[in-house]
């Protein structure tokens, strides 16, 4: 299972998928939508993979995905702090997709 956050709390559809709260849980997601939730800042994680739970690699590409700067010397701590702290961007309204 894959869990995708969005950078801020929203509920509605992005990318095809449906998010409550900020979070949508799939199966897999397609080259397509991981592009796309990349390119918004979303984080995207296998369920049950907290970001304090990641090794210093994984983190850094989690914050490379969602364009936040890290200085190479970075350690884990520093890498979290950045990417709570980090000012990603609005995510516009929800636009409704009609049920298939």
């Amino acid at each position: 299972m894959i869990s995708i956050t969005l950078p801020q709390p929203r509920t509605g559809r992005y990318g095809g998928l449906s998010f409550t709260d900020g979070t949508a849980e799939v199966a897999s997601l397609s080259t397509h939508q991981a592009e796309y939730f990349a390119a918004i800042g979303a984080f995207v994680t296998q369920v049950g993979t907290r970001l304090e739970d990641m090794t210093a690699a994984e983190l850094r590409q989690e914050a490379d995905a969602a364009g936040i700067d890290v200085p190479s010397h970075a350690k884990k701590a520093d890498i979290l702090a950045l990417i709570n702290g980090a000012d990603l961007p609005v995510i516009g309204d929800a636009v409704e997709e009609p049920e298939a």
